[in-house]
């Protein structure tokens, strides 16, 4: 039984290593995950998760994740951290303030530019939303959230512009 386990283990690594995919629970508390482009340039993403505080002004009751009962959600995103090869290139605020309740990050980095985060959260499966945050190299693109159960009808897409 131990040598399967092991065995899996080495396989889930050799996969995540050579598809540039890398994924860990949210837990309360900072969730860090690490890859490099396929040019070597290496990707840092720190979310850190914490309690809602009653007082905080961010932490709608519309928040995805959510449910629609008027209650605050118990666990939002405080911060997320993107650090490409040492130089901060952190999403704003409003990026990922309306993800609430979030279960599940996974960083995939496909090539030497494309970066994608995923997020996955909510209260209960199979309802819940996943989010995509997506930058071109360190410049932010857009955000898009759908819900679970109804992707293609129930969703929001953000575009940015930045004038570099």
């Amino acid at each position: 039984m131990k040598l399967i386990n092991h065995s899996a283990l080495i396989l889930m690594f050799v996969f995540t290593t050579f598809t540039g995919s890398f994924a860990a629970p949210i837990k309360i508390g900072t969730t860090v995950l690490e890859g490099k482009t396929t040019k070597g340039d290496e990707i840092r993403v720190e979310i850190t998760a914490v309690n809602n505080p009653k007082e905080n002004p961010y932490g709608t009751e519309n928040a995805w994740g959510t449910k629609k009962d008027g209650k605050k959600p118990k666990i939002i995103i405080s911060s997320i951290k993107i650090i490409m090869n040492g130089e901060d290139c952190s999403p704003a605020l409003s990026t990922y303030m309306d993800l609430a309740e979030p279960n599940e990050a996974e960083l995939i980095i496909p090539d030497e530019i494309k970066i994608r985060l995923i997020i996955k959260g909510g209260q209960k499966k199979p309802s819940g939303y996943e989010a995509e945050i997506f930058y071109l190299g360190d410049i932010l693109i857009s955000k898009s959230v759908k819900d679970m159960r109804f992707p293609d009808a129930i969703r929001e897409d953000i575009k940015y512009t930045s004038m570099y």
